[in-house]
């Protein structure tokens, strides 16, 4: 893909590559940032473009990616503009973090009872005098 250029502005209605919501080091590597960068299309490249959007505390959401194109052979196809990517940032941002969300799947089902399956084979069983006790208790 080689350099990036870096954009001074961009417009709404300009092709857009990608958008990405990251947490990103800033003031010598003291405080964590949310940033917006986008790679828009200049001249058939690729330019990043920030936009500070103020302290990771205050984001509910995980970092995200958005696409809006997609390069082959050194040629940039563009499906979406800024404006377009934003909107959907827009809504993301407001998602929970996927890993907070409560987890009903039949496979997160079938990872539990692979695991209650697993303890209860590798229990820890003691025998002595006083009978024999088992992780969970009498046996």
């Amino acid at each position: 893909m080689g350099l990036l250029l870096v954009a001074q502005t961009v417009l709404p209605d300009e092709p857009c590559f990608s958008l990405s919501e990251l947490n990103l080091l800033r003031d010598n590597g003291h405080t964590w940032q949310r940033c917006q960068v986008l790679l828009v299309v200049r001249a058939d490249r690729l330019a990043r473009y920030e936009i500070e959007m103020g302290p990771r505390e205050q984001f509910l959401a995980d970092p995200f990616r958005l696409l809006g194109g997609f390069m082959e052979d050194g040629k940039i196809y563009i499906f979406h503009s800024v404006a377009e990517l934003q909107h959907i940032a827009h809504y993301m941002r407001e998602e929970p973090p996927q890993r907070l969300v409560k987890e009903s799947t039949p496979f997160v089902k079938a990872a539990e009872d692979v695991q209650r399956a697993w303890d209860w084979q590798h229990r820890l069983v003691f025998s002595g005098p006083a009978g024999t006790r088992g992780k969970d208790g009498v046996y």
